[in-house]
């Protein structure tokens, strides 16, 4: 009688356990695509005020020494996305935070506030988030299983706390 009961619960915790770690380890949201030469790497940092919506910390000289022929008008501290960008996946850009592009500028675009600012072309990115917090999958638009999943992790510690007695009185009864 106890073997079947041990046996479903390793299944459940199983299961369990790879479904937790499935929602809630942050993933690429963009998927990789082939890069030209021009291509280049920037970190864009989020900006949460008003104007553009990003702006550049470190990789200014890199943008500025990229475009500085082309545009040489353009304000290099700001940035504005275009292209493939990963905020589809997210209803605020806050939850995204600081991340990388890759692609290359294609245009300047006037902003009111700081002149004009380039305009750069998104060929993938490396912003990451957990698929719990997608909203463009399934589990955002359903509030019943959102909750489920959110009661995941606390399902798994209770399984484990269930199979650690069993094991201990295995080897309890073993050892005797």
């Amino acid at each position: 009688m106890k073997q079947p009961k041990k046996v479903i619960i390793i299944i459940v915790l199983l299961l369990s356990i790879a479904t937790t770690l499935y929602f809630y380890i942050p993933t690429r949201i963009t998927p990789k695509q082939k890069l030209s030469l021009d291509d280049i790497k920037i970190k864009v940092h989020l900006q949460v005020t008003t104007g553009p919506l990003y702006y550049l910390k470190y990789d200014k000289d890199k943008l500025w020494n990229a475009i500085k022929d082309s545009y040489p008008d353009a304000n290099p501290k700001y940035i504005k996305l275009t292209g493939n960008t990963p905020n589809f996946a997210v209803n605020d850009p806050v939850s995204l935070g600081d991340f990388y592009v890759y692609g290359h500028v294609i245009g300047t675009y006037n902003d009111p506030t700081e002149g004009e600012i380039p305009l750069f072309n998104v060929k993938y990115s490396d912003a990451r988030l957990e698929p719990i917090f997608r909203d463009d999958t399934f589990i955002g638009k359903s509030s019943t299983l959102t909750f489920l999943i959110l009661l995941l992790p606390i399902v798994t510690l209770v399984l484990l706390i269930l199979f650690i007695p069993i094991l201990f009185k295995e080897y309890k009864s073993k050892k005797s």
